[in-house]
C-alpha cells in the first residue's frame, strides 16, 4: 500500500513539474488582468475601496476573469513560451485582449435589458483593454530581458547576415528571440543600392563590395547567407571566409521551415552542395502536375540516390501510385522507413525485384496499370564494371531492354531513361553499356506507341559513392584524401536539381529525344577536395592531407556531356538542350543484341567489349586491359 501511495505521489509530482511553468504564467497573467480592471475602475470612477465591497462589482471582476480565461484556453496563450515571445504572439495575444473586450461590450449591452448589474461601461472596457495589454506586453519584455542577462556575452559570436530580405530579417528575428544563441548581428550585408546604408529594425545594412574591411575591423566570427540566388561576389566571399576560417551558415528554404516558423537549430552550416556556383532551377509545376497527377508511375533503381528522389519528387505531384521497384533490400527498407513515418503519400507500392528478370517485371506491369516508366535502375561504378563488363551488360544494357520491351507491350504512356555523361564518347564499360541502353531506348521510340525519352547528365553531389561521402569519410579518419589525377574534372549537380530537371523533360518530350542537362561549369576535384577541408575546420597538409594514386581503368580526365558530332538545339527549359546524336541502324543493333544476349556466357570478356565496340563506333577504352581491342581494331 504504501509502495503504491509513493507511486501515485511521485506522479502527480512529475506532472506538478511539468504544468508548473505554464501555472505560474496562467497565475501572474491572471493577477495582472485584476491589477488592470482595478486600475481602469479606479480612472472611470475616481475611488475603488467602495467599489471593491460592492457584490456587483466582485460578480463583474469574476466574470472578466472567467471570460478571459476561456479565450486564452481556446487560442493556447498559455502554451507560449514567454522567454521567447515574438511578434506573433504579442499579435496573438492584442487579439484576445480585443476578443474579450468585444465580448465584455455584449454583455453590459445585455444587462441594461435584463437588468444585470455589471460594471462594465464602454469608457471603463476600453481603458481595460489598454491597460491590460500594456501590462501583459511589458511581463513578457522584462521576462525576456531577464533571460537575456543570463548570456555570456563573452561567448558572444559576432555575426552577419547575407542579405536585408524579408528572409533575412525573418532569420535576425530568429536569432534574437532564442535566448540559447550566443550569436549577435552586427549588420545586414546587401548589393541592393536601395537598401545600403539604411537601418532595419536598427541593424545597419553595408555594401558587400566593402564587407572585407567591415569583417576585420568588427572580427566577425560568423556569416549567415540569407539569400538563394548565387553571384560571383557572393563565391567571393564565402572563399574569403573559407580562408580566414570564418564560420558559415545557411537559412534554409522556407518551404523547409518546421510548421511555417524559422528557429536558430534549422540555420545549418553551409555544405559543398552550396558552393556550385549555380543560379536556383526553376521548373513549371503546373505542367508537371497536370501530367503527372493521378497517375501510375513505375520508378526503377528507387532505392538508389536518384531512384528515390525521382519518388520524393512525384510524390509531391500527387500521382495515383509510386510502384518502388529495386533489388538493394535494405536501401529498399530505409525508403520505406522514410516514407511510410512521414505518411506523406498512401498509395506507394514497395516490390523488390531485378530488371534482369523479364518474368518478374511482366508481373508488375500485369499488376498495374502503369502510365509511366522512371528507368533509374544500372550499375554505376566505373572500375567495377571494367572489371565485370558481363555483369554491365546484363543490368545496363538487357535490363534496360526487358523494361522497354515490356513498356512497349503495356502500352506506357512515356518512358523516361537516366542516362550519364560517361555515355558521351565513352572510355570504359559502364559508359559504353549505357550508350547502349540509350540506342536501345532511343530505338524503340519510333516502332512503339509509347514515348520514349532520355535524360543525360553529369555526376550528382551525395549519391552513393560520388566524391562527396568518400572525401567524407576520409577526412573524418585523419586523411588522406586520395585523388586520381591533379587535373581531373568533373561536372556537378545535385540530386534535386537533377531529378527537377527529369520531371521537366519528361512531361515536356514527345519521344526519341535525348536531353541532356546545363551542368555549370565544370569543377576540379582536387579544389572540391580542397573546399571540402575549409568546410571542416581543418587545414590542408597540416590536419589533412592530398594524395594522388592515378586514373582508375577506364576513367578519363575529362567528361563531356556531347559528342564531339554532336550539337544541341534549345528546348522549353533554359537548363535543358536536346542533343542531335549519331545515326544507328536499330535492326543492326538488335541483331547484334540477340546474338550477345544468347551467347553472353560463353564469351569472355574481351569478346562481349569487342561487341560492345563494334555497335559503338566512339568507344575507345582509357586506362584499361581493352585498350588491345581498339589497337587490334585500327589494324
Amino acid at each position: 500500500m504504501g509502495l503504491r501511495w509513493r507511486s501515485c505521489m511521485d506522479k502527480i509530482k512529475k506532472m506538478l513539474d511539468k504544468f508548473r511553468p505554464k501555472i505560474t504564467i496562467i497565475i501572474i497573467d491572471l493577477l495582472l488582468i485584476m491589477v488592470s480592471f482595478l486600475t481602469a475602475s479606479f480612472i472611470v470612477n475616481g475611488e475603488i475601496m467602495n467599489l471593491i465591497i460592492n457584490s456587483s462589482f466582485l460578480f463583474s471582476l469574476t466574470l472578466l476573469i472567467v471570460i478571459k480565461l476561456i479565450t486564452y484556453f481556446i487560442f493556447n496563450i498559455h502554451c507560449n513560451v514567454v522567454r521567447y515571445t515574438s511578434i506573433k504572439d504579442v499579435e496573438q495575444l492584442i487579439f484576445v485582449m480585443t476578443l474579450s473586450s468585444v465580448v465584455l461590450f455584449m454583455l453590459s449591452v445585455g444587462s441594461e435589458t435584463n437588468n444585470l448589474k455589471l460594471q462594465f461601461t464602454n469608457s471603463l472596457i476600453i481603458i481595460d483593454f489598454f491597460i491590460s495589454c500594456f501590462l501583459l506586453f511589458a511581463f513578457r519584455v522584462l521576462v525576456r530581458f531577464f533571460f537575456s542577462l543570463k548570456h555570456n556575452y563573452e561567448s558572444e559570436k559576432n555575426t552577419i547576415i547575407i542579405g536585408s530580405s524579408d528572409f533575412a530579417i525573418t532569420a535576425r528575428r530568429a536569432i534574437e528571440v532564442d535566448t540559447n544563441s550566443n550569436l549577435k548581428v552586427l549588420a545586414y550585408i546587401d548589393e541592393v543600392r536601395s537598401k545600403i546604408g539604411k537601418n532595419i529594425e536598427g541593424i545597419p545594412v553595408y555594401d558587400i563590395t566593402k564587407i572585407k574591411f567591415y569583417i576585420k575591423a568588427n572580427k566577425i566570427s560568423k556569416i549567415i547567407i540569407a539569400k538563394s540566388d548565387y553571384n560571383d561576389s557572393k563565391y567571393n566571399l564565402i572563399d574569403y571566409a573559407l580562408r580566414n576560417k570564418i564560420e558559415i551558415s545557411k537559412v534554409p528554404e522556407i518551404s523547409d521551415w518546421i510548421n511555417g516558423r524559422l528557429s536558430v537549430g534549422q540555420i545549418r552550416k553551409i555544405k559543398i552542395e552550396d558552393l556550385l556556383g549555380r543560379e536556383p532551377i526553376k521548373i513549371n509545376t503546373e505542367i508537371i502536375s497536370q501530367e503527372i497527377k493521378q497517375s501510375n508511375i513505375l520508378v526503377t533503381g528507387a532505392a538508389g540516390s536518384i531512384g528515390s528522389e525521382i519518388v520524393r519528387q512525384l510524390i509531391k505531384f500527387r500521382a495515383k501510385t509510386i510502384i518502388l521497384f529495386d533489388q538493394a533490400e535494405t536501401p529498399m527498407f530505409h525508403i520505406e522507413m522514410e516514407l511510410s513515418k512521414n505518411n506523406i503519400f498512401p498509395k506507394l507500392e514497395f516490390v523488390i525485384g531485378d530488371i534482369r528478370d523479364k518474368n518478374q517485371i511482366l508481373k508488375v506491369f500485369e499488376r498495374f496499370s502503369i502510365d509511366y516508366v522512371f528507368h533509374a535502375a544500372a550499375y554505376k561504378h566505373v572500375p567495377l564494371m571494367e572489371l565485370n563488363p558481363e555483369e554491365a551488360v546484363k543490368t545496363n544494357v538487357f535490363g534496360t531492354k526487358n523494361i522497354v520491351e515490356v513498356s512497349d507491350k503495356y502500352r506506357v504512356k512515356k518512358f523516361i531513361m537516366i542516362s550519364t555523361d560517361k555515355a558521351v564518347k565513352p572510355t570504359n564499360v559502364m559508359g559504353a553499356t549505357k550508350r547502349m541502353a540509350e540506342m536501345i531506348t532511343q530505338g524503340s521510340n519510333g516502332i512503339s506507341s509509347t514515348d520514349f525519352i532520355i535524360t543525360r547528365f553529369g555526376n550528382v553531389l551525395g549519391s552513393n559513392g560520388s566524391v562527396i561521402p568518400y572525401f567524407t569519410k576520409q577526412i573524418e579518419n585523419g586523411g588522406p584524401i586520395t585523388i586520381t589525377h591533379s587535373e581531373i574534372t568533373r561536372y556537378f549537380m545535385t540530386i534535386p536539381e537533377a531529378c527537377q530537371l527529369v520531371l521537366q523533360a519528361s512531361v515536356n518530350g514527345n519521344g526519341g529525344e535525348i536531353f541532356v542537362f546545363d551542368m555549370g561549369k565544370p569543377v576540379k576535384i582536387i579544389e572540391l577536395a580542397k573546399k571540402m577541408i575549409q568546410l571542416s575546420g581543418l587545414e590542408l597538409n597540416k590536419d589533412i592531407k592530398i594524395k594522388f594514386i592515378g586514373l582508375r581503368p577506364g576513367e578519363k580526365l575529362y567528361e563531356e556531356l556531347l559528342n564531339n558530332h554532336e550539337n544541341t538545339i534549345p528546348t522549353f527549359h533554359p537548363k535543358i538542350k536536346i542533343a542531335k546524336v549519331q545515326d544507328f541502324k536499330y535492326q543492326v543493333l538488335y541483331k547484334s543484341l540477340e546474338y550477345l544476349e544468347k551467347e553472353i556466357y560463353t564469351l569472355d570478356s574481351y569478346q562481349i567489349v569487342g561487341i560492345l565496340k563494334k555497335n559503338i563506333p566512339e568507344y575507345i577504352s582509357n586506362n584499361s586491359e581493352f585498350e588491345v581491342l581498339d589497337r587490334n581494331i585500327k589494324l
